[in-house]
């Protein structure tokens, strides 16, 4: 009849997934006088409707429904919002996509979590950010995990505020270079010598570290620059404010001496043979791809013997690597 509410229970059954958000579009059009009700746990279908709104059903009583309407967050897209929001487990957003390092490592360190990759870091902290902003819908935890890279002491305070946390290494394929999980990783591949190998890898790090010095600094000094340059004073008015503003703003800026400074600290890194503290700033993503010669094996090899042993909890060796993340 002319002018009905239509109520679909599960619009996806018996539908290829490539057809079922074309299929209601063409009948909704079709039928733009009635209004269609959707029924559903098919998020990706959920949220193919851009114009509808969306209702996340809590909970059922027997008598009394709990549920509320999903808001629209612009940072979040909708497939990733009604997801979390409908989860019941505390929510992380990791970088990456899913089945990347970062989802891998994490799945295993936060088995009662909902994970979800959204993409790089600026995601990871705007989806963080948003969601967070309608705690009252949902209270669910949700944090943020991104990759140390180069920021420093305050930047990290400040994430943290904000429910943003990173590994207390340079990237999530550093925790690949764990010391106590290299040495566990020898021990149970039969190598003759575990702690002789361990130590050429440490080596080998070090060595490629030292030969990395200019590029390190420079990626250091880059990242300073761009965090200083967002301090330019926006509010300026007229050009002679907004020539000042970057006058001064330059002036804060020393890229000699910035430069020099991020040397002489991987200098002093090196000379102490400060290996925890090397992979906790170096981020060069091949190590890892490297560290399977030094246990005669292919270097796929080693990551998947690493993930293997992550994955038993009765080793003890997934208590190491937490040691540098989040604490769930």
């Amino acid at each position: 009849p002319k002018n009905s509410v239509i109520v679909i229970d599960e619009p996806e059954v018996h539908l290829h997934r490539g057809i079922q958000a074309n299929l209601w579009d063409v009948i909704e059009r079709l039928r733009n006088d009635c209004i269609f009700v959707y029924i559903t746990h098919d998020l990706e279908f959920a949220a193919s409707r851009t114009a509808a709104k969306k209702i996340c059903v809590k909970s059922f009583d027997g008598t009394n429904w709990d549920w509320f309407e999903v808001p629209d967050l612009t940072d979040l897209p909708d497939e990733v919002l009604l997801e979390v929001v409908g989860s019941r487990k505390p929510v992380i957003f990791i970088e990456g996509e899913k089945g990347s390092l970062d989802h891998d490592i994490y799945s295993l360190v936060y088995p009662h979590h909902t994970l979800k990759p959204i993409g790089s870091c600026q995601k990871v902290i705007d989806a963080t950010k948003s969601y967070n902003e309608i705690v009252e819908f949902h209270n669910i935890e949700c944090i943020g995990i991104i990759d140390r890279d180069h920021r420093d002491e305050e930047q990290l305070a400040f994430l943290k505020e904000r429910n943003i946390y990173c590994p207390d290494v340079a990237e999530v394929e550093n925790l690949f270079l764990i010391e106590e999980l290299l040495l566990k990783v020898a021990e149970s591949l039969c190598v003759e010598d575990a702690t002789g190998a361990v130590n050429n890898i440490k080596d080998f790090v070090v060595t490629l570290f030292n030969d990395n010095i200019n590029e390190f600094a420079s990626k250091r000094v880059a990242h300073i620059v761009d965090s200083k340059l967002r301090n330019f004073d926006g509010s300026a008015i007229g050009v002679e404010q907004l020539k000042s503003s970057l006058i001064a703003l330059n002036n804060d800026i020393d890229v000699d001496k910035l430069f020099l400074e991020q040397v002489d600290f991987a200098k002093n890194l090196i000379q102490e043979n400060d290996y925890a503290n090397i992979i906790r700033f170096f981020n060069h993503k091949g190590i890892v791809k490297q560290v399977g010669k030094y246990f005669d094996i292919k270097p796929s090899a080693f990551v998947k013997k690493s993930k293997y042993l992550l994955a038993d909890e009765s080793n003890g060796l997934i208590n190491i690597v937490r040691e540098y993340l989040p604490q769930g």
